[in-house]
C-alpha cells in the first residue's frame, strides 16, 4: 500500500512516515507540506491513500481533497484534524474524505 503524507510540520510528516513504514507492505511513497504540493504528488505518484493535514498553507486540506477527488474518485483519503466540530467532519466527508482522526 502507497501513502502519501501531506502536512505542514516536519515533525508530525517525519513521524507519522516513521510509525506507517513499520507495518509490512506499507510504503511512505511521498511527503509534501501544504495543499497544492500534496495535489500535484498525488497524481504524479498516484498513491492509494493519502493522508492530509487540514489545516493546511496554499490550500488547506479539504480544498485538495476536493482537487483530489475530483481526479480520482476511488482515491482513499484520511484527513487529519484537531476539531471535533461536526460542521468540519460533515464538510471534510461531503468532500470525499473516507475518515477523520
Amino acid at each position: 500500500m502507497r501513502i502519501l503524507i501531506a502536512d505542514d510540520h516536519e515533525v508530525v510528516r517525519r513521524g507519522l512516515a516513521a510509525l506507517l513504514q513499520t507495518q509490512e507492505g506499507w510504503e511512505v511513497c511521498g511527503e509534501a507540506s501544504d495543499g497544492r504540493e500534496a495535489v500535484e504528488k498525488a497524481k504524479l505518484l498516484k498513491p492509494d491513500f493519502v493522508i492530509l493535514d487540514i489545516g493546511m498553507p496554499n490550500l488547506n486540506g479539504l480544498a485538495a481533497t476536493r482537487q483530489l477527488t475530483q481526479h480520482d474518485p476511488n482515491l482513499k483519503i484520511i484527513v487529519l484534524t484537531i476539531t471535533d466540530s461536526d460542521h468540519v467532519i460533515r464538510e471534510a466527508l461531503d468532500a470525499g474524505a473516507r475518515g477523520l482522526y
